[in-house]
Formats: C-alpha cells, structure tokens, sequence
C-alpha cells in the first residue's frame, strides 16, 4: 500500500496540535521541502516534552487510530530516544524523535505551507541540513543525497550560521564534502 504523505501529515499536525505539545517535521518532509521530490517510508517528527502531562497528551492524541506501546514511547521521552507509531488503516509508520538533534532548532522552527491546505511546523532550512549532516555521521546514504539537493536548491541559505554550527557538531568535513557533491565536484581522494 502506498502512503499518502500529505493525508498522514496534515493527520499528524491535526492530532498534535490539538495536543498541545512542541513538535516539528524533519527527515523526508524536510527533504522533500528544502530539496527535491523524493520517496519516504516513513514520516519523522521531533516531539519538544516539557512535562510528564506532554507525554500524555501525546499519547492520548495518537492511540485512537495509531499503535504504540505507551510505555516505549515514555521511556523514549525520557531519555531522548525514538519511539514509532504505525496507523492502523494507513500503515503510516510515524517516527517520534524526542529532543533536538541540533541545539536550538525549535527556536528556529517555523510554519510553513508543506501541502496545499497542510501548514506545519518545520526547521529551517540549516537545521534540516545540519540534522542530515548528524545523520550522515551515523552512516545515512539517503541524508547525503538530501543534503546534495537542500544544498542544489536555490533558495537562500545562512552559510554563516551552518559553518559555525557544522563545527560546533563536529561535522564540517561532511559539510565540505557535500558542498562539493552539490557544485559537481568529485569527493574521491587520490
């Protein structure tokens, strides 16, 4: 079954918006926005939790039409982890990413039209990059060609800010790399 990306996001900002809690999409969404279309197989969601009742109303907005183990997704909280959910007639899988991944980035969140009728809470354009960079360090193919395209894209960028940040996360050699992979250059070492 093929999953509409744009019925499951506008159903996730539904749910948590009325929820209550901080959150916004990154991963696919963000890439699909900030660089080209591309397929996803699942939607990727930073969930901010301030409060043991954020965990609640999360869980409480999600259960009706999606599976979880509620008790994962405490313990995922907690301790910054992950948790999925899956809808039950979708088949939607829903990762919960539970902190940021770069510092600050849910002060540079913004709202933007991501579908026609669908406005949700994204990073900004060098938070999304800055996250695949994370992600390539963790080995992700698929966050390379994200960043090659966000990179190829000809909406303005912050290089400032990204420099600064890439050498805070210990990231500027993959930053480098990926610049050059999106100017055409090629990366190989002699």
């Amino acid at each position: 079954m093929v999953v509409d990306l744009k019925e499951t996001v506008g159903d996730i900002v539904r749910r948590l918006d009325k929820s209550g809690v901080s959150y916004a999409f990154t991963g696919g969404v963000t890439a699909i926005h900030y660089g080209e279309p591309r397929t996803t197989q699942d939607v990727d969601v930073v969930i901010q939790i301030s409060s043991r009742e954020d965990v609640e109303n999360l869980i409480q907005a999600l259960s009706d039409d999606y599976e979880l183990d509620e008790d994962v997704l405490r313990i995922a909280a907690r301790n910054h982890d992950m948790a999925q959910a899956f809808h039950r007639e979708r088949f939607a899988k829903i990762d919960l990413h539970f902190g940021e991944l770069v510092p600050g980035e849910f002060q540079r969140v913004r709202r933007t039209e991501l579908f026609v009728g669908v406005n949700a809470p994204i990073f900004s354009r060098e938070d999304a990059l800055l996250s695949k960079l994370l992600w390539i360090q963790m080995g992700s193919h698929r966050s390379r060609r994200d960043a090659v395209a966000m990179l190829r894209n000809s909406a303005p960028i912050n290089h400032d800010f990204v420099d600064e940040m890439a050498t805070e996360l210990d990231v500027q050699e993959i930053l480098r790399e990926v610049e050059a992979l999106a100017r055409g250059e090629s990366t190989e070492r002699p």
